[in-house]
């Protein structure tokens, strides 16, 4: 069987975050386990973002489980992460949104208001496009 899907997927860092940062020196690249200076990220099952200087080396992580310093995140981190980076838990992730295949771009839109001053957002979308799958 074959077939074409395209979607988009967008995760965003919104809100009033509570924040830590990572204490391992450093977090290496597969890493499940993060080291964590306080305990401010205290709910399970939930997106945090670790913010890494630039856009592209920040990334999204859930929580699996977490102890008094510590969360353990239920895949590894894809990039290497050095000590004091901050990891934020007000994170939202965008289940992929499925689009034609005869889509040649698409436009994502950002609503800014959510405080007087205008907020900080960092985000990231990525585009999968899957041309071909096999079923044994």
């Amino acid at each position: 069987m074959a077939a074409d899907v395209t979607s988009i997927r967008s995760a965003t860092l919104i809100g009033t975050a509570a924040t830590d940062l990572i204490e391992n020196a450093p977090l290496a690249a597969a890493e499940t386990s993060l080291t964590l200076t306080g305990h401010a990220l205290t709910a399970l099952g939930i997106w945090i973002g670790i913010e890494n200087g630039t856009l592209a080396n920040s990334e999204l992580i859930f929580v699996a489980s977490q102890s008094t310093n510590a969360v353990v995140a239920l895949d590894g981190v894809t990039n290497e992460h050095v000590a004091t980076t901050p990891v934020f838990n007000v994170a939202f992730s965008k289940a992929p949104i499925p689009l034609p295949n005869t889509v040649m771009r698409a436009r994502l839109l950002i609503d800014n208001s959510y405080d007087a001053d205008g907020s900080t957002l960092n985000y990231k979308v990525r585009i999968t496009h899957v041309s071909e799958y096999t079923t044994a």
